[in-house]
């Protein structure tokens, strides 16, 4: 992490980390999957990350074909990555000037 960061904030940036990784985990072991995950579709409290619109959801109990289950396997893990970088990107920012 960059040298800008408090302590505080690399706790909460690492405690929020693991809020996330809860939440793709949970959706991944409930085969569930959500396509749609940015940050207008994320919440948070202190301590805790939310997902919310699931309309891009699916689950895998869902009749899908060959082309629709190699799109699920590649893009499974799409909006945790996605999120992940667009916040490390943004961060990098944090305190410098315009």
């Amino acid at each position: 992490m960059t040298s800008f960061f408090s302590e505080l904030d690399s706790i909460k940036y690492i405690k929020l980390s693991q809020s996330f990784k809860k939440v793709y985990d949970f959706m991944h072991e409930n085969n569930s999957l959500n396509m749609d995950t940015h940050f207008h579709n994320i919440l948070a409290d202190e301590d805790t990350i939310y997902l919310s619109n699931f309309t891009l959801a699916l689950s895998k109990k869902f009749d899908l074909s060959m082309i629709e289950q190699n799109f699920v396997y590649d893009y499974k893990n799409y909006g945790g990555y996605s999120v992940n970088l667009l916040h490390g990107i943004l961060v990098s920012y944090k305190d410098k000037e315009n």
